[in-house]
């Protein structure tokens, strides 16, 4: 029998150097099974990081299936126009009647969508250091609908320990000229 010589596989750059091996197996091992879920329907899988300052500016990223389409790949025909185009995804924390937290469009894709985190505001300071559900839906149609989590729900925590404070300033009083440390 000839011998057959196999060539050693590259390791390949990942194009989502955020995503950890693990979710990047998951999200391979979804592309080759299935996972399950008929084809075009939506689910969410995760969520990195977990927690974030109190201020806002934390970059979430929900990874899952089917998740985001960019209006510029969405069919011809399909009702869309400029002056009707809503946003495709929304992510809420806290449920839908929570609070936004605005999509990334370029950085989102089919499977995973990315949001940056608003501050809390004064009169929500309540929800701080409590898991707060995340909700992410979908235009399909003419109306929103929840997209399923696969496992145990997603959460997300405005924590006061991620937030940075200002503990001492030194020195007290400067004049002209003075050299700040």
């Amino acid at each position: 029998a000839p011998e057959i010589k196999r060539h050693p596989r590259r390791q390949r750059q990942s194009p989502h150097p955020h995503r950890s091996a693990h979710e990047a197996a998951a999200l391979q091992m979804r592309r080759v099974t299935g996972h399950g879920h008929a084809p075009g329907s939506s689910s969410l899988e995760s969520i990195h990081p977990g927690a974030g300052s109190i201020m806002g500016g934390q970059r979430l990223t929900i990874v899952g299936q089917n998740l985001y389409t960019a209006h510029s790949l969405m069919h011809a025909g399909g009702g869309a126009s400029v002056s009707s185009l809503q946003p495709l995804v929304r992510v809420f924390l806290g449920g839908q009647a929570g609070i936004e937290c605005p999509i990334e469009a370029f950085e989102s894709r089919d499977e995973s969508v990315v949001c940056i985190t608003p501050a809390l505001e004064p009169a929500k300071r309540n929800l701080t250091d409590v898991d707060l559900p995340v909700v992410v839906v979908k235009m399909e149609g003419s109306s929103y609908e929840q997209i399923p989590t696969v496992g145990q729900t997603l959460t997300f925590r405005y924590s006061s320990g991620a937030t940075p404070s200002l503990v001492k300033v030194s020195p007290q009083v400067v004049g002209p000229g003075d050299v700040l440390r």
